[in-house]
């Protein structure tokens, strides 16, 4: 008789529980479209891929230009590019200050937004401006939801763990060149530089990972972009390439000890160069060729 009545209060407990387990799917994070400057804006590949990830004929996208200290109508330009491919809404946010970025009109767009695109400028700006605001919160918040966030050039790069904060770099690996800072981390574990070989920015993001060899190192050509799913699997599309260097093999790096701009020692570093097509983990860190079924094989610890 105990044992019976056990059993129906066990039952009676669980199947709430149950019933809330099976009315709540299991969260998807939002995917990530991350461009490395100068994406064809009439109806190119990428942002075609945007779009659609961010819901299609349904989406709804929120423009934000807090990148640029004057917009002037390069958000407008957005806007269009967005509606003529199929979006069903783009607004453009309004962010010329902080306290601006909070607005009630701006939460309002972000509430009901199902995909976030970032122009490009200065990312130190746009980082400095949006850092802790309720609207950053909310686009993380949201995200877990499956919101889509998207961006070009400076809005690549402040995706990332940690961004360049100037616009020039050194063209070989320095010792203590360290022109990199925080990003919004949408993308943990990265370091992220777009223009990559329009700009000749090899030199800078090996100084970056000699200093923080648990970031990988990503750097995206431009008119190129990584399609990013749950943080884990990203995809390349567009003309160029996309350079993926991960410093957590280096056999050697001499870094510590050195003088300021003293060119630095690195050895058996990973180096994976991915043209449109091509895939990477970004978790076990193996890339793979789209084109081919067959994946490279695992790297060695």
């Amino acid at each position: 008789m105990k044992l019976g009545r056990i059993i129906v209060l066990l039952a009676l407990f669980a199947s709430p529980l149950l019933a809330r387990a099976q009315q709540d799917p299991p969260r998807v994070i939002g995917p990530l479209v991350i461009i490395g400057g100068a994406e064809e804006t009439d109806g190119g590949e990428i942002l075609r891929r945007f779009v659609k990830l961010s819901g299609g004929d349904h989406a709804r996208i929120a423009v934000i230009t807090a990148a640029l200290g004057d917009p002037g109508t390069t958000g407008e330009k957005y806007r269009k590019a967005f509606k003529a491919i199929g979006a069903r809404e783009a607004n453009e946010l309004q962010t010329g200050t902080r306290e601006e970025i909070d607005s009630e009109a701006n939460l309002k767009i972000m509430t009901h937004a199902t995909g976030v695109f970032f122009t490009g400028g200065d990312q130190v700006r746009l980082v400095d401006l949006l850092r802790k605001t309720n609207v950053e919160k909310l686009m993380h918040q949201r995200r877990l939801d499956g919101l889509a966030i998207g961006g070009t050039s400076a809005g690549a790069s402040m995706m990332s763990e940690f961004m360049a904060a100037t616009d020039k770099g050194p063209i070989m690996p320095l010792a203590k060149h360290d022109a990199f800072r925080r990003g919004l981390g949408f993308l943990p574990g990265t370091l992220i530089d777009p223009h990559f070989s329009q700009r000749a920015r090899i030199g800078r993001l090996l100084s970056a990972v000699a200093d923080r060899p648990q970031c990988l190192g990503i750097g995206i050509d431009a008119d190129t972009a990584i399609v990013v799913t749950g943080n884990e699997k990203a995809e390349v599309l567009g003309s160029g390439a996309v350079m993926i260097v991960d410093a957590s093999t280096a056999t050697h790096n001499n870094k510590v000890g050195r003088q300021p701009g003293d060119p630095i020692a690195l050895f058996g570093l990973t180096v994976h160069v991915l043209p449109r097509g091509s895939t990477f983990d970004l978790k076990s860190r193996r890339p793979g060729d789209g084109n081919t079924a067959k994946n490279a094989e695992p790297r060695a610890d």
